[in-house]
C-alpha cells in the first residue's frame, strides 16, 4: 500500500509542478512584455535585464513542464526542478545587484521568497524539500552579502526571507502528513467497504464492480471469462447441528481455501451472501475452465470438514459454471454481467438438483450450452 501512496504522491506533486513551472513562466514573460512600455533605467540595464529573463530564467523554468510532460524524463524532474530553481534565483540575484548599481530598486528579496516557496510547495520528499530550501537560501544570502555586504538591512531581509521559506517548508511538511494520513484512512475504509470480515474475501460490493472490471478488460483485450457460482451443500443442516460458530468457521476456511487458489492477477473470489461464493476467471481456455472449477470443488472437499450427521461425510459444494468467449468491445458490459449471473445462477440450480457435490457447466454467452452435470 505504501507503494500505491508513493505513486499518488508523485503524480500530485508532477501535477503542481506542472501549474508552478507555468505560472512561474507566464510571469516571467509577462515582466518581459510589460517592461518595454516601462522605463528600466539606462537602455543598456534593460537589454540586460530582457537577455537574463528571455535566454535563462524563462527557458530554465519551461524546461521542467517538458521534464513533467515527457515521460522518459520524469525520473529527473526533481533534480531538474532543483537546478532551475537554483539557476532562477541567481539570475534574480544578478539582476537586484544590476539595479542597485544602477541606482534602481526593481528587484526585490520577495521574489527570492517566491522563488523558494516554489521549491517548496512542488511535493518533492520531506527530504529534498528540505535540503533545495536550505540550498536556494544559501545561495541568495551568499549572493546578497557579497553584494552589499554584511550589514544590518541585509541581515534582517535575509534572515525574514530565511525564516518564512522554514516556515513554508514546515507548513508542507505538515500538509504532507495531513495527506498520508488521508490517503490511508480513505483506503482503509475502501477495504471495510469491500471485504468481507469473516473469509477474508471480497464482499458483494467487491464482486460486482470487479466483474465488470474484468468484463470490460476482456473486451477490450479480446480474451475470454470464466464465471462459477458456489454454494455449500446442506450448510443449514451444518448450522443446526454443530451451532453457527462452527458455521462461521466453516464459510472461513472456504474462503481461505479460495483465495489460495485464485493465485493469478486478474482472477478473483468473492462472498457472494451467507453460503454462496463467486469466482471469476480471467482469459482460461474454454476447454480448461471445467478443470479449473473441478478443482476449486475437489479442494472444498479436501478441506476435510465434518459434515452434518446424514449430510455426507464432509463438506463439499455445487458450483454452476459460464463462459464469455472474447467479448466484443462494442457489448454492453452491465448486460453481459447480468447474463453471466443469470446464467451461473441457473447451472448452480441445477448442480444442487441433481444431487449436490456437482458442478453443471452452463456453456459459454452465445453458444449452445453443454450444460452436462458431472
Amino acid at each position: 500500500m505504501e507503494a500505491e501512496y508513493v505513486a499518488s504522491r508523485q503524480l500530485l506533486g508532477l501535477s503542481w509542478r506542472l501549474i508552478v513551472a507555468i505560472t512561474m513562466a507566464c510571469y516571467l514573460i509577462g515582466v518581459v512584455i510589460f517592461s518595454y512600455p516601462m522605463q528600466l533605467g539606462p537602455p543598456e540595464v534593460a537589454f540586460v535585464t530582457r537577455l537574463v529573463l528571455l535566454a535563462v530564467m524563462i527557458p530554465a523554468t519551461l524546461l521542467n513542464v517538458l521534464f513533467v510532460l515527457w515521460r522518459p524524463l520524469r525520473r529527473w524532474s526533481d533534480a531538474i526542478w532543483i537546478l532551475t530553481m537554483l539557476v532562477n534565483i541567481g539570475g534574480m540575484m544578478f539582476l537586484r545587484i544590476l539595479f542597485a548599481r544602477n541606482g534602481l530598486d526593481a528587484w526585490s528579496l520577495s521574489q527570492l521568497l517566491t522563488l523558494l516557496f516554489a521549491l517548496s510547495i512542488v511535493q518533492m520528499s520531506t527530504p529534498r524539500m528540505l535540503v533545495a530550501t536550505l540550498m536556494g537560501i544559501s545561495l541568495g544570502t551568499a549572493i546578497e552579502f557579497w553584494a552589499f555586504g554584511f550589514n544590518i538591512r541585509s541581515l534582517l531581509d535575509t534572515s525574514t526571507v530565511s525564516l518564512t521559506a522554514c516556515v513554508g517548508v514546515w507548513l508542507m511538511f505538515e500538509f504532507d502528513k495531513l495527506l498520508r494520513v488521508n490517503w490511508y484512512r480513505e483506503r482503509y475504509l475502501d477495504q471495510l467497504a469491500s471485504t468481507d470480515t469473516l473469509t477474508g474475501l471480497g464482499n458483494r460490493r467487491y464482486f460486482d464492480a470487479m466483474l465488470r472490471q474484468t468484463i470490460r478488460a476482456a473486451a477490450r483485450e479480446r480474451r475470454n471469462l470464466a464465471l462459477m457460482l458456489i454454494d455449500v451443500d446442506h450448510f443449514k443442516s451444518y448450522n443446526d447441528h454443530y451451532g453457527h460458530p462452527a458455521g462461521d468457521q466453516c464459510l472461513e476456511r472456504l474462503g481461505r481455501h479460495l483465495g489460495s487458489v485464485m493465485r493469478r492477477p486478474h482472477d478473483f473470489a468473492a462472498r457472494l451472501g451467507g453460503e454462496e461464493f463467486g469466482v471469476v476467471w480471467f482469459d482460461p481456455r474454454p476447454e480448461d475452465a471445467a478443470d479449473l472449477a473441478e478443482q476449486v470443488l475437489r479442494g472444498v472437499a479436501a478441506l476435510g470438514i465434518a459434515a452434518a450427521p446424514g449430510r455426507g461425510t464432509v463438506v463439499t459444494a455445487s458450483g454452476g459454471l459460464v463462459q464469455v468467449l472474447a467479448p466484443h468491445p462494442e457489448e454492453a458490459t452491465e448486460g453481459i454481467a447480468i447474463e453471466l449471473m443469470r446464467r451461473a445462477d441457473a447451472a448452480l440450480y441445477e448442480a444442487k438438483r441433481s444431487g449436490r457435490n456437482q458442478l453443471f457447466n452452463g456453456g459459454a454467452l452465445g453458444a449452445v450450452a453443454e450444460a452436462q452435470p458431472r
